[in-house]
């Protein structure tokens, strides 16, 4: 069908080449399609990635970074988080030294709310995969930050109680789905001791995606000291004399001082990188794709040298020849592009309409409003592949065009 389509779009042009090129196309159907259905999937996947992480972020994370930096607050932790990956290598521990928890508690006193934050892996709440982690806090600072959970079922006045007795955790959706529990229900976790009984205090949408469990329980999943400390300011404080006082502690301590909002600054800057990462990816695809087709062109080149000898005969030069092998790699790889570009698209879409945010607990969720402001991250990595596929693919085949024109020409003259 493709193949038709293009012999009557090319039948007007001017010589042989481009109809002969259309015509090969829809001849070698089998090779054609192996190598553009390997190519559209290499960029489908790539494309429907880029999308779906601008989607994740946007749309489903947005609100709850949007909130963290309305809400204010500072995070304290053993590395500097502004420095990169180069933090990561003068890091010898996660977690902060003793007594820290208490000495900034003492420091701020009642201008601020003080909380342990501790990441653990519990395979029943995690959403993402087995080993997405999930966090343990405070329950009164849980509830006076204001963006660590959106209720979709229940409410704090219900959450908090189960929240401070023991072992009580608050959920997404997709997370309550998995385990086939609901509201106020018993879920059982793997502790570090074995099965842990739990309560779901709640159903919503948690912050990154994180179930929350209540720091009540914190004997029961882990052991030794916290991970990071969150400093949560009380209305009508002084939140610079606070950073300050924040700021001199941690250096006495060993710790790094790091605001909310420069926090999610810092992960907008990564998310927003994303599109020239999977532009990288996705010229690696075309290139492996473009091995493909040297192959099927080389053996495509061996099959047709009598067509090739006859065309000569007829009157058809070196230059023609290579340009009827170029022209149909570059076919090749304009058509895979084509079909990559919109099955990666046509699945944001269908993601982003079907799936959307409902799993997370995402409220007053709009799908397709959603769906087109995705869109725009994936259609700019699909472009990319669209204008490299067929260059990288045509310029792959050229060397097996040129010895194809080469031996018909020395045959001839022989």
């Amino acid at each position: 069908m493709a193949g038709a389509g293009l012999r009557r779009v090319l039948r007007g042009r001017r010589g042989a080449v481009a109809p002969l090129v259309a015509d090969n196309f829809q001849r070698s159907r089998h090779r054609v399609v192996l190598n553009t259905t390997t190519l559209a999937i290499g960029l489908a996947l790539i494309v429907l990635t880029a999308g779906f992480f601008r989607f994740y972020f946007n749309e489903v994370f947005g609100a709850s970074f949007r909130a963290a930096q309305a809400a204010g607050g500072w995070t304290l932790m053993t590395f500097p988080v502004e420095e990169g990956v180069a933090a990561y290598a003068r890091l010898e521990t996660l977690r902060i030294p003793a007594g820290s928890l208490e000495a900034v508690r003492s420091a701020v006193g009642d201008r601020a709310l003080v909380s342990a934050t501790d990441f653990v892996i519990v395979p029943e709440l995690s959403y993402f995969y087995d080993a997405y982690f999930s966090m343990m806090l405070d329950p009164a600072m849980l509830q006076a930050s204001g963006f660590y959970f959106e209720f979709t079922e229940g409410n704090w006045e219900s959450a908090l109680p189960q929240l401070e007795a023991g072992c009580a955790v608050l959920i997404a959706p997709a997370v309550a789905r998995k385990n086939n529990v609901g509201l106020g229900e018993e879920l059982t976790l793997t502790g570090l001791a074995g099965p842990v009984p739990c309560v779901v205090a709640g159903i919503g949408q948690p912050f990154v995606g994180a179930s929350l469990i209540g720091s009540a329980a914190r004997e029961q999943f882990l052991v030794g000291e916290s991970f990071a400390l969150f400093v949560s300011p009380r209305a009508g404080r002084d939140p610079g004399g606070l950073e300050r006082d924040l700021e001199r502690l941690a250096a006495e301590h060993g710790l790094y001082v790091l605001s909310l909002g420069r926090l999610t600054a810092l992960q907008t800057q990564a998310f927003d990188q994303i599109p020239a990462l999977f532009s990288g990816l996705l010229l690696l695809a075309v290139l492996t794709a473009a091995l493909g087709v040297i192959n099927t062109t080389v053996l495509s080149v061996t099959e047709r040298r009598h067509e090739f000898w006859q065309l000569r005969a007829l009157g058809a030069t070196r230059g023609q020849i290579t340009a009827i092998v170029v022209g149909e790699a570059a076919l090749v790889g304009l058509t895979g592009a084509v079909l990559g570009l919109l099955a990666g698209a046509g699945i944001v879409i269908v993601l982003a309409t079907v799936y959307g945010g409902n799993a997370m607990g995402v409220g007053k969720y709009e799908p397709w409003p959603a769906a087109l402001r995705s869109l725009p991250v994936a259609l700019q990595t699909g472009m990319v592949g669209l204008l490299a596929a067929p260059v990288v693919c045509a310029v792959a085949a050229w060397a097996a065009g040129r010895s194809a024109a080469a031996d018909v020409g020395n045959a001839n003259s022989s």
